[in-house]
């Protein structure tokens, strides 16, 4: 469970040398909340089925942490033992960012930033499910913009916007 090579984008990803990590044992070097228990789990899991692949939280050298997806095979020998695990790490960051921004333009307004029909109508029941169980008092509010379409023929779209957003 020692790292006896690392090629220069596993370095980019953790931020470190690859100097640095030859050698070092992975739960070492990990920051993964938890480490040993989870990588005790990992191993066990390679031992019986000759690979394990995931998603752990790890810490760039630097400091900030990332999610990462993860998988390690065994190796074996001629005789059938596990000699060595090869294992391949890919940075989820930038799929994680899109995800959640592309959870946003399905979920929420662009111009006014307000939850949309959908998700107004999914955070309303979650509302009143946890509010009648705890019994708890509400109000909703609705607004209703009269003439809107007048003042969007008047004033056009820009001033129209202006006044959703700042409504919202």
């Amino acid at each position: 469970q020692r790292f006896l090579s690392v090629n220069p984008a596993y370095a980019a990803i953790s931020g470190q040398t690859a100097e640095h990590l030859v050698g070092k044992e992975i739960q070492e070097l990990s920051d993964t909340p938890k480490r040993n228990q989870v990588y005790a789990q990992i191993f066990q899991e390679v031992q019986t089925k000759d690979q394990w692949q995931g998603e752990l939280l790890e810490k760039r050298y630097h400091g900030d942490y990332y999610p990462q997806w993860t998988q390690i095979n065994a190796i074996h020998d001629e005789r059938g033992q596990i000699k060595y695990y090869a294992g391949m790490v890919s940075d989820l960051s930038f799929r994680k960012a899109a995800d959640k921004k592309l959870n946003y333009l399905l979920n929420y307004d662009d111009l006014t930033k307000l939850a949309n029909r959908a998700q107004f109508k999914d955070q309303l029941h979650r509302a009143l499910l946890h509010y009648k169980d705890d019994q708890v008092p509400f109000a909703l509010v609705m607004l209703d913009i009269d003439r809107f379409k007048q003042f969007n023929d008047s004033f056009g779209h820009e001033a129209s916007d202006q006044l959703l957003r700042e409504i919202a």
